[in-house]
């Protein structure tokens, strides 16, 4: 109950508290995250399909400068397996796409708002992310469209996704808009998911913590003959994404991937059962400080310097190994390293001050 040790402790605890917020610390927390991620095997996914085109295929069965004419050509393909939901994240923003016919069936088409980047300002300038248009902004927009934007790390790495993204007054990711029309295609566990009115903020961020295997298929299998994929109904799964292997690659805590398996990714995770680390609020850091705190002084004035030395250190390690999983499991993170730190100087500083009063 000392006031010095005290005031030491409450001025630790804020500046701590700040320094964990700077991105230093939490790309070394992230750091051992990755690593824990990786080492799971990829699970396979239960929901969705990837059709992927490459540049060969692009030119073939889109054109060179992807014809609308070539696009509904290739949807009609994909509307004979009968999947419930067709995600395109190909740019249908240009005005040529007006006259973009859709094939008639019970699937439910969702679009991507391809994003673009509009500078802001003079001195300094700056950007701002704004959703696209789809289908050449024509009058009558179709009822599933989002922006398949996603949250970026200052180290570029894709770690997380929002079901509502913060440009253009809050515009709906790609992925929660195929989560609505899933829900409209009579699917009831995605109606549970968009329909549950006491969900979390759609703004805040959702780590991936899974690697999702998906079945992949190349467009040149549904077109043409001979291909391997024979139509039938459910074939392609419930959802299927169709989207370019050539362009939009982000890195991610699993190694690259494309953009329609992000959105894939994300659509999973919502579906899955929920597993993984319980929330751990920010309160309890600031408790567990002051616990590790009190165990650093009950050492130092307890044990002998040698003992309280080596106990010192052996938890310092602990907590520093502890810390590398800090993301995923939401406990430990590295700003604890600089406060146990700062204790224990406190600490030693105190004990020399014993020690020279006692002598005199």
């Amino acid at each position: 109950m000392d006031w010095r040790f005290l005031l030491i402790l409450v001025i630790l605890l804020v500046f701590t508290n700040w320094l964990g917020k700077r991105w230093v610390f939490q790309r070394a927390t992230l750091a051992g995250t990755d690593i824990l991620l990786q080492q799971p095997k990829p699970v396979p996914a239960v929901h969705c399909t990837l059709i992927t085109i490459n540049e060969q295929e692009f030119d073939a069965y889109l054109g060179e400068w992807l014809q609308p004419e070539q696009l509904s050509s290739v949807f009609q393909n994909i509307v004979k397996y009968e999947p419930k939901v067709i995600v395109v994240d190909i740019d249908t923003s240009a005005p040529r796409f007006r006259s973009l016919v859709v094939p008639a069936g019970n699937s439910k088409f969702v679009w991507a708002r391809v994003s673009h980047e509009a500078l802001t300002g003079n001195r300094p300038r700056s950007y701002v992310w704004q959703a696209g248009a789809v289908l050449g902004n024509r009058p009558n927009q179709p009822d599933f469209s989002g922006s398949p934007l996603f949250p970026q790390d200052p180290d570029l790495t894709v770690r997380s996704y929002q079901r509502m993204l913060p440009i253009d007054a809050h515009a709906a990711s790609l992925h929660w808009m195929t989560l609505r029309a899933l829900c409209g295609s009579g699917d009831k566990s995605a109606c549970a998911l968009v329909n549950n009115d006491t969900a979390t903020d759609d703004l805040q961020t959702r780590p991936f913590l899974t690697d999702w295997d998906f079945r992949t298929i190349p467009l040149s299998d549904l077109m043409g003959t001979g291909g391997s994929t024979v139509p039938h109904a459910g074939g392609l799964g419930d959802v299927v994404l169709l989207g370019a292997t050539f362009s939009d690659i982000h890195p991610t805590s699993f190694g690259p991937k494309l953009g329609i398996e992000l959105t894939a990714s994300a659509v999973e995770s919502e579906l899955a059962p929920k597993v993984g680390p319980w929330p751990i609020y920010e309160w309890s850091h600031w408790i567990l400080k002051v616990l590790l705190a009190f165990a650093i002084v009950w050492l130092n004035n307890r044990l002998l310097p040698l003992w309280a030395t080596t106990g010192t250190l052996l938890l310092l390690g602990l907590v520093f190994m502890a810390s590398f999983l800090g993301i995923y499991y939401g406990i430990f993170r590295m700003d604890f390293l600089p406060f146990m730190i700062g204790i224990w100087i406190e600490q030693l500083i105190e004990a020399a001050e014993h020690a020279q009063h006692a002598a005199q």
